[in-house]
C-alpha cells in the first residue's frame, strides 16, 4: 500500500514539473510559425542556395545574395567578389568592400573582364548559353532554367489564375550585378560595378 501511495506521488510531481517547464511560443515565434511560404519566396530561398553551390564547387567561399527590388520590381542577383591570388571570397555585405587585404588586380581592364566571367557563370548556371546569350531549352518559349526554382514546390500543378507568361516575366525582371576591386596604389583601391541581364550577352559598367 505504502509502495503504491509513493508511485502515485512521484507520478503526480513528474506531471505537475513537466506541465511547468513546457513553454508557449513566444508572439514572434507565433507569428514566423503562422506566416506562410510564397512559391516567390521559396524560389528566391533556393535559387541563392544553388548559387552558392555553384560557387563553391568552382572554388569559391562565401555567399551570393538573392533579392527582390521592391522600388525597382527586378529579381537582383548580387555577386562581390575579392580576387586574391586564384582564389575568390564574397564580401559579406552587398555594396561593402570589407576586406582589405592586398589584390592581385591592379587595374581597372583587369577587374572588367572579372565581372564579366561571373555573369558568365550566373548565365550558364541558369541554362543561358554565354556565347549566343540565348536560353538553351526553347521547347516551347525561349525561358532559362530559373522556372525550375519558381514552379518545383507544385510541379505539375497550374493553377486558373496563373499568368500566361509567368516564367518569362520571371526572366525578364530578373538581372545580375557584380563588384570586383583592384589596386590603384598600395593603399587604394576602387570598385567596378557591373549590371547585366539574364538573357543576352551584354554587360553594362555603372557608377554607384
Amino acid at each position: 500500500m505504502k509502495r503504491l501511495i509513493l508511485i502515485s506521488l512521484m507520478t503526480t510531481v513528474l506531471v505537475v514539473a513537466s506541465s511547468e517547464c513546457r513553454a508557449e511560443p513566444t508572439p514572434a515565434v507565433n507569428y514566423l510559425m503562422n506566416t506562410p511560404v510564397s512559391m516567390f519566396d521559396f524560389g528566391i530561398s533556393h535559387l541563392e542556395a544553388k548559387l552558392n553551390d555553384t560557387l563553391r564547387s568552382n572554388g569559391y567561399k562565401g555567399l551570393a545574395s538573392v533579392v527582390y527590388q521592391w522600388n525597382t520590381n527586378k529579381i537582383s542577383i548580387n555577386l562581390f567578389p575579392r580576387v586574391q591570388g586564384k582564389k575568390y571570397t564574397l564580401t559579406p555585405s552587398p555594396g561593402v568592400f570589407l576586406d582589405f587585404e592586398p589584390l592581385n588586380l591592379t587595374n581597372e581592364k583587369e577587374a572588367k573582364e572579372q565581372c564579366k566571367y561571373f555573369v558568365a557563370i550566373v548565365r550558364d548556371h541558369l541554362g543561358i548559353n554565354t556565347r549566343t546569350g540565348k536560353p538553351l531549352a526553347t521547347e516551347k518559349e525561349p525561358l532559362s532554367l530559373l522556372q525550375l526554382y519558381f514552379s518545383r514546390a507544385h510541379a505539375g500543378y497550374i493553377h486558373k489564375a496563373e499568368p500566361k507568361n509567368l516564367f518569362g516575366e520571371i526572366d525578364n525582371i530578373t538581372e545580375i550585378s557584380v563588384s570586383i576591386g583592384y589596386h590603384v596604389s598600395e593603399i587604394d583601391r576602387k570598385l567596378v560595378h557591373a549590371r547585366a541581364p539574364l538573357h543576352g550577352t551584354e554587360v553594362l559598367f555603372v557608377d554607384k
